[in-house]
């Protein structure tokens, strides 16, 4: 019963997509069709007592038996596509919009072991304690730095000791324990990366988005989050060192963005294009495969 109402959600988040492929192919074949009947007539192949009647609902039944056909086919090749190419950069490295975990290495392709980037977003004060008041372990933020005091490679002192060596040098601002009561203090810029060595070889490019209140609400305002944006594409360029990019629907759910995950990926993949000279490695946005039903892949 889930799986169908799961393909009935899916089916009417892409019903568009699939009513103009389906139209397209119904055209297709109709020329095909049109072409052919130059040679053959068509008509030679019914009975000669047919009136004109009976010749226009056999049409009306081809048409219809070729429009389901081709919604049947077309929306079984719709559901079940899990990756689409939607920008290829001057240099030829291609921008993926696909469904998975974007930590498996098979978002990359099967049996791939070399280094991988994954973006991953988090406050602008890179806090390394995940005790769901500061950072709650529901976030990529949590979870990534959760997974990696799990596998012993880091504990929360060394992982911040190792932040703040990355980010040496870079502009902040030092907050009082007044705006903030615990953590670290000193926020960053907006945009502000710093290159982590994770589990082999899988580099984490910790972007800080978000900026907490007195009481821990993180948020980040439109300008933040373009600028943010605009930043991590040029960050890419130059430290991916060709290996590909994984990045998640960067400013949704917790980041409070204000900005729905459609639009949120629609911005990314524009602000790919716009900055199209600047891809010198695949991009691979993942969106969790539990949310086919509601983010479509096509439609962008």
């Amino acid at each position: 019963m889930l799986k169908m109402k799961n393909f009935f959600s899916r089916f009417w988040l892409d019903r568009a997509f699939i009513t103009r492929s389906s139209c397209k192919w119904v055209g297709c074949i109709y020329t095909i069709c049109g072409f052919l009947s130059v040679w053959f007539s068509f008509s030679d192949y019914l009975p000669k007592d047919w009136t004109f009647w009976y010749k226009l609902l056999l049409s009306i039944g081809v048409l219809l038996g070729i429009s389901i056909i081709c919604c049947i086919v077309v929306t079984w090749f719709t559901l079940s596509q899990t990756k689409k190419v939607v920008l290829t950069s001057n240099s030829g490295y291609k921008v993926y919009v696909q469904y998975g975990d974007m930590y498996s290495s098979s978002i990359v392709s099967a049996n791939y072991e070399e280094r991988r980037n994954i973006v991953v977003s988090v406050n602008r004060c890179f806090d390394t304690i995940v005790d769901n008041d500061l950072v709650s372990d529901k976030t990529q933020h949590g979870r990534v730095m959760n997974k990696m005091y799990a596998k012993g490679l880091y504990t929360p002192d060394t992982l911040n000791e190792k932040i703040q060596e990355k980010l040496r040098g870079e502009h902040y601002v030092d907050l009082t324990r007044t705006n903030k009561s615990k953590g670290n203090t000193f926020r960053y810029d907006v945009g502000t990366i710093a290159e982590i060595q994770g589990d082999n070889p899988i580099i984490y490019f910790f972007l800080g988005l978000t900026k907490f209140d007195s009481h821990f609400m993180a948020s980040t305002s439109k300008d933040e989050f373009v600028l943010a944006i605009q930043k991590l594409i040029d960050y890419c360029n130059t430290r991916s060192q060709g290996y590909p990019i994984i990045m998640p629907l960067i400013g949704s759910n917790l980041a409070r963005t204000d900005i729905s995950q459609k639009d949120i990926l629609k911005y990314l993949i524009q602000a790919f294009k716009i900055n199209r000279e600047k891809i010198s490695a695949d991009i691979h946005i993942v969106i969790w495969k539990g949310d086919k039903d509601k983010i479509s892949i096509h439609n962008l």
